[in-house]
């Protein structure tokens, strides 16, 4: 009789254990993705444990950039992937969510939604600006960004994105834990690139204008060689990511991540 309940108790233990050992081979796993994402950029990460999530962080450009994995409580402990870097736009605040949510901030519940002409992109996304900032905020959110802000939307499966800036924070998130290596990396790669965009819309230096495009010209790094953009220019048409003429010729195709784009436009200063 009291053979039973010791057997039944070992049965449980022993379920207990491979459940135990089952979730520390996930978080491992886990673990991996973010410690590449570290070293890949030269950051430091922080591994996952029983009690808490995996998390990295590095600097680009000068600046600090974090990835983590929280639940936020206020939106019915929802599981996000989240990253940030310092905003690139300023003062200027926005914020730009699936249809259908509610913005999170109070500097922009209240404000209107703006809509950029892009119909696929409008009929997805909407749009709130701060305080007196809609025409500001629709300077920013260019066809570059919009095309980010969509390739961020189609990782994993097509979950909720939203884009905004808080805190002189640029912040991106993601619905779901993010746990796939290579879904992790286009994660950050398209923020990074996000980064750029909106960098390159607030760049100080000489305007130019061309095929219906306007930019500023400052410190423009190419994305091929890493260098600053001397001498001839070209424009990727799909993304609009300025490169060195010799750089694309080499390439043959824009060069950045995802992009491919093998149509280019001419850019000559003014």
């Amino acid at each position: 009789m009291t053979a039973l309940p010791i057997l039944l108790l070992l049965i449980f233990g022993a379920v207990l254990l491979l459940n135990t050992l089952g979730m520390l081979q996930s978080r491992g796993g886990w673990s991996l993705a973010f410690s590449e994402i570290a070293k890949r950029y030269g950051g430091w990460f922080r591994a996952a444990g029983v009690a808490n999530n995996p998390a990295a962080a590095f600097r680009y450009k000068g600046f600090e950039a974090r990835l983590i994995c929280r639940v936020m409580r206020r939106r019915g402990y929802r599981r996000v992937t989240e990253f940030r870097i310092e905003t690139p736009v300023g003062k200027t605040k926005f914020e730009i969510l699936p249809v259908g949510e509610q913005p999170r901030s109070r500097k922009v519940k209240h404000s209107p939604r703006l809509l950029t002409g892009d119909t696929h992109f409008d009929d997805n996304f909407q749009i709130f600006a701060g305080y007196h900032q809609n025409e500001e905020v629709k300077k920013q959110i260019t066809a570059a960004v919009r095309w980010q802000i969509v390739q961020l939307k189609g990782l994993s499966g097509g979950t909720a994105v939203t884009v905004a800036t808080e805190k002189g924070k640029l912040v991106i998130t993601k619905d779901k834990f993010l746990k796939n290596r290579q879904v992790l990396d286009d994660f950050v790669r398209y923020g990074l690139e996000l980064f750029d965009q909106l960098e390159l819309n607030n760049s100080d230096g000489i305007e130019f204008h061309e095929a219906g495009v306007t930019a500023t010209l400052g410190e423009l790094r190419c994305p091929i060689c890493s260098s600053d953009i001397e001498g001839k220019m070209v424009l990727c048409v799909r993304c609009k990511t300025p490169h060195c003429h010799d750089c694309w010729q080499y390439n043959g195709k824009c060069g950045m991540y995802a992009c491919n784009e093998v149509r280019k436009t001419h850019v000559s200063g003014k």
